[in-house]
């Protein structure tokens, strides 16, 4: 292992738009202690364990996350958000896990964690680019739709906005959403919010 230096920090830091991973570091042979001087002189921030940044440089929270959670998927309102259905980025993020896999320290970074059974986990994931241009792992409008209408508590009105804004797409698909909604277990409330919103 070697230590950092000053122009191969530069081009580490243009090559990764100003974030700069620890695993990536080790990778090509550097001391991960090296990063301390650029964290002491200024040139480098932690934003999350492992994960640092250039001051100024605007942090793509999904991709992070995706980065330290591989095996997530975002879900619910997040896979909204990521799919055009609501405006605004959940401040908490929502991803889903393979039952029995335990990430690590989520709350820490903003994360509400959902288990779900092997066999539907990977059902209706897709990549997707972020609005900052990276590509991560979201379960596609259809599945996002149907995991917001699971659990107890009745939706809320942007959850109405999210599915009024899916149905007047031209690409929308009612009979994927419903043939999506029966291994969940949401048949009779998408049947619901769909009398709702028309």
């Amino acid at each position: 292992m070697r230590n950092l230096k000053d122009d191969e920090f530069q081009q580490i830091v243009a090559e990764t738009n100003g974030v700069i991973f620890t695993e990536e570091i080790v990778k090509r042979g550097i001391e991960r202690g090296s990063l301390s001087k650029y964290i002491d002189d200024g040139r480098l921030i932690r934003a999350y364990r492992g994960v640092y940044i250039t001051p100024g440089t605007v942090l793509d929270k999904c991709f992070i996350l995706q980065r330290g959670y591989g095996r997530g998927i975002f879900s619910h309102r997040s896979a909204l958000y990521l799919n055009g259905l609501l405006d605004v980025e959940p401040e908490i993020h929502v991803m889903t896990f393979p039952r029995g896999y335990n990430p690590r320290s989520p709350e820490d970074r903003g994360v509400e964690v959902k288990r779900i059974i092997p066999e539907l986990y990977e059902m209706g994931v897709m990549d997707i680019e972020t609005p900052m241009g990276h590509i991560v792992k979201s379960y596609g409008p259809e599945r996002a739709l149907c995991d917001v209408l699971r659990g107890s508590k009745p939706p809320e009105r942007d959850i109405e906005e999210a599915f009024r804004r899916y149905k007047a797409r031209p690409e929308a698909n009612i009979d994927l959403l419903k043939e999506l909604s029966r291994p969940l277990h949401v048949e009779k409330r998408l049947e619901r919010m769909l009398n709702i919103i028309g």
